[in-house]
């Protein structure tokens, strides 16, 4: 996440100064210019640090001063930081709170007290993300660019988009029955699926990651509509004669974290061994919609 950060800081016009958080103090004597270890006045977490960047970033969408579609482009990038940030930095967080090693940063907390502040801090930022993209289509929408649901388009557009659900999405999608002979699949870390729920039991349809995520309606204006809401109008293709109960979809984002705790100056079989352990680590974030 390093080099992403590093990329895009010297692309941010900073108009702020964040002050930092007052915390616990410990120092000498006041005739004492000496600055202790542990001051707060010396250092900021580096957590907060990274989250506060991020929304940085985030903020650039809100600015007028820049185009519209450089202003998605900010919201984009900060939403896949943020998931970079959990896959790497909170992964390494919950280990260390796994093991209960008494670690204190030096900003004075330990990796429980960190998860706390972060998660807090994380759940507002996706929040505002999500605020910030609905502004965002409201002035895309001015300009001719809408993302419609499927159910407010006219019969010959609900049947274009037919047509090409059976031409491009009916052959990559498989569907995995879940009950006890057939146990849940393995999900990879950013893979989104959908999950439909009938009268005796679910069915798991994960999403191809090469699988287009907006689809172009052809018209006079420029109308795009999310995958997930073509898979989900269009479900009766892949599970024909079943009564759908419930629909909806999820992504998991895995540990990806290659720098483990391990004492080995070989960097190539760390990586290695990273790059073995990645595809089936532990899952760190589950979204729902």
């Amino acid at each position: 996440m390093s080099e992403v950060l590093a990329k895009l800081w010297g692309r941010l016009p900073f108009t702020r100064v964040i002050a930092p958080v007052k915390q616990h103090i410990s120092t000498k004597d006041e005739g004492s210019s000496l600055i202790v270890r542990g001051t707060s006045d010396r250092f900021f977490n580096r957590e907060l640090s990274d989250l506060l960047f991020i929304e940085r970033v985030m903020e650039e969408s809100s600015n007028p001063m820049h185009p519209l579609f450089e202003r998605v482009r900010f919201l984009s990038i900060s939403s896949s930081v943020l998931d970079q940030f959990y896959a790497v930095r909170v992964a390494k967080l919950r280990r260390s709170a796994a093991r209960r090693d008494g670690y204190v940063t030096p900003d004075g907390l330990t990796a429980i007290q960190q998860l706390m502040v972060v998660t807090e801090k994380a759940n507002y930022l996706m929040q505002v993300q999500q605020e910030s993209w609905r502004h965002l289509q409201s002035e895309l929408a001015e300009h001719r660019i809408r993302f419609p649901q499927i159910e407010e388009l006219d019969q010959a557009d609900v049947g274009w988009l037919s047509n090409f659900f059976k031409s491009h999405f009916l052959h990559v999608l498989t569907p995995f029955t879940i009950d006890e002979e057939h146990p849940f699949p393995f999900i990879s870390s950013g893979g989104l699926c959908a999950i439909l729920e009938f009268g005796e039991g679910f069915v798991l349809l994960p999403l191809p990651s090469n699988l287009s995520r907006f689809i172009s309606v052809p018209g006079e204006e420029h109308r795009y509509v999310a995958a997930e809401s073509l898979i989900q109008f269009f479900w009766q293709e892949l599970v024909p004669g079943e009564a759908l109960r419930s629909f909806g979809f999820f992504q998991i984002l895995r540990d990806n974290d290659l720098a483990k705790e391990e004492r080995n100056d070989d960097l190539r079989s760390i990586v290695e061994s990273g790059l073995r352990m990645r595809r089936k680590a532990n899952v760190i974030k589950l979204r729902v919609s």
